[in-house]
């Protein structure tokens, strides 16, 4: 009998995350590849993993955290 591996459920799974481009623009990430690729170069958007010859997907915490920088560093005006 062969010995069958199943995939553990998603809550049991550690480490890193990776997200695709989907993901991204579901969360209002609307950058195009050309514009994602200038932002990395510069150290200003978290570099892509190359996962085959034309797949890349990003890590899920360091896409969180760059949110989370961006809504930090907005100026909000309370309207007196």
């Amino acid at each position: 009998m062969a010995d069958k591996t199943t995939t553990p459920p998603v809550s049991e799974v550690t480490g890193p995350c990776l997200v695709d481009e989907d993901w991204m623009r579901a969360r209002g990430i609307l950058f195009s590849n050309d514009y994602k690729r200038k932002l990395e170069a510069k150290g200003k958007f978290p570099a892509r993993v190359h996962l085959g010859h034309t797949s890349v997907a990003w890590v899920k915490s360091e896409v969180e955290s760059y949110i989370a920088d961006r809504i930090a560093s907005r100026s909000v005006e309370v309207p007196a």
